[in-house]
């Protein structure tokens, strides 16, 4: 957790005639505005929404600024852990997170942007079929963001002389993206950004081996599903385990319920080791652990007859002792009262078709100067000397922990 020591003196109170508006590619103190853009339909077959311009771009004008969110590339292979492990068999090595992310073939460090509408833009070129009409460059930091404390300023140039990993380590500097028009863009017009040589080659390769899985013409995805009014024509009604038998859901959907260890306990039958419950999140906070559930009962709620309440058992799961809000006690645990909102249908682990082996993975390429030269790998820098200590500009920041599991609740005493 990040703790900063904030005045009135730090926020600008929202008082509109002092904002300054720019869209020109230069450093300057000004507010962007986003009314430039909106979402669209894409040109590019089978590529969904796009981002479009909602007015005329000019010229070298910004379309976007976007923070980033500096990541190593082995956070996202394998199983997610950091330590080089596979992912299941049968299961896509790299997460989905990677399509979305900006990188460079000669480096470890992805850059992850996370700013409005950013992630809508399509690649141009290729088998794409469109032109590329805006590019990526650094942020340009103003005097006045210069002159804001460090901790108040966004994009902090002393990143670009570390080395990738201690740049992916770092907490509380930031780095900041802009997409800058390479033309005039007309309103209506998509834009597009130059995805690199490397995630074409790789895009094309990919669609020439690609085969669809043999569901592939009846797969539905738990969202599709559920609001698909032909094959959920009553989605406000959850199924029970017995209606299940003569009227199953996909065989890769499955119920979860929200039920932790703040649950209201009952009573509990010793003999049959059964926790009974209510499912109640009132005064509490809601429950935040999410886990296999079957539902026995759906009944009209007393208070108010268009409303159903389900009584549930909740299951245990592999690894919820990991989490202190979801440990629950041994043996089996049958809550009543569980409301709608409180249940949810979703894909099966690694049922969803964005983990298939095949699923398409690359990073979007950057120009080849982006990256400083010490964000690529040593045997690309050339250097004799080994990698020297982060430097010390900045020391007031703190380092990310990862693995850390946060929740809205304070730690209490397990069960």
């Amino acid at each position: 957790e990040l703790v900063v020591d904030c005045t009135d003196d730090n926020f600008d109170h929202l008082s509109l005639q002092n904002y300054k508006r720019i869209n020109s590619y230069k450093a300057d103190d000004g507010h962007m505005c986003l009314d430039n853009v909106r979402i669209g339909e894409s040109q590019v077959a089978n590529a969904g929404k796009g981002l479009v311009a909602a007015k005329t771009i000019s010229k070298d004008d910004i379309v976007l600024s976007s923070p980033v969110v500096p990541i190593h590339r082995r956070d996202l292979f394998g199983d997610g852990t950091g330590t080089g492990k596979t992912a299941i068999s049968g299961i896509n090595n790299y997460q989905l997170m990677l399509n979305y992310a900006l990188g460079h073939e000669d480096s470890d460090l992805l850059l992850l942007p996370y700013g409005p509408f950013v992630n809508y833009i399509n690649g141009g070129g290729g088998s794409a079929g469109q032109k590329a009409n805006a590019v990526l460059k650094w942020h340009k930091t103003g005097e006045k963001e210069m002159e804001a404390p460090r901790r108040l300023q966004f994009h902090h140039h002393e990143l670009f002389s570390e080395y990738a990993k201690a740049v992916t380590e770092t907490h509380g500097k930031g780095l900041v993206i802009d997409i800058v028009a390479l033309d005039n863009i007309g309103a209506g017009e998509e834009i597009f950004l130059d995805y690199g040589e490397a995630w074409t080659k790789a895009y094309e390769e990919h669609v020439k081996r690609y085969q669809a899985p043999s569901d592939a013409s009846t797969y539905r995805t738990a969202d599709q599903w559920f609001h698909n009014k032909k094959l959920n024509p009553n989605p406000e009604f959850l199924k029970t385990v017995d209606e299940l038998k003569k009227d199953p859901y996909p065989d890769n959907l499955q119920t979860i319920c929200y039920y932790d260890s703040d649950a209201k306990i009952e009573k509990v039958d010793e003999e049959t080791n059964t926790s009974y419950a209510v499912w109640d999140d009132f005064p509490s906070p809601p429950h935040e652990c999410m886990r296999p559930c079957n539902i026995l009962e759906r009944y009209p709620d007393p208070e108010d007859e268009d409303r159903m309440l389900y009584t549930a058992e909740m299951m245990h799961f592999e690894g919820e002792e990991k989490y202190w809000f979801c440990n629950m006690r041994p043996g089996k645990h049958i809550a009543r009262d569980v409301d709608y909102d409180g249940i949810l249908i979703v894909d099966k682990a690694y049922t969803h078709d964005i983990f298939l082996d095949q699923a398409f993975r690359h990073e979007i390429g950057v120009p080849d100067d982006f990256f400083p030269r010490e964000w690529l790998r040593f045997k690309v820098r050339r250097r004799a000397e080994q990698e020297p200590t982060r430097s010390d500009v900045g020391d007031e920041f703190r380092r990310k922990k990862t693995n850390v599991v946060i929740s809205r609740k304070s730690p209490k005493e397990e069960l």
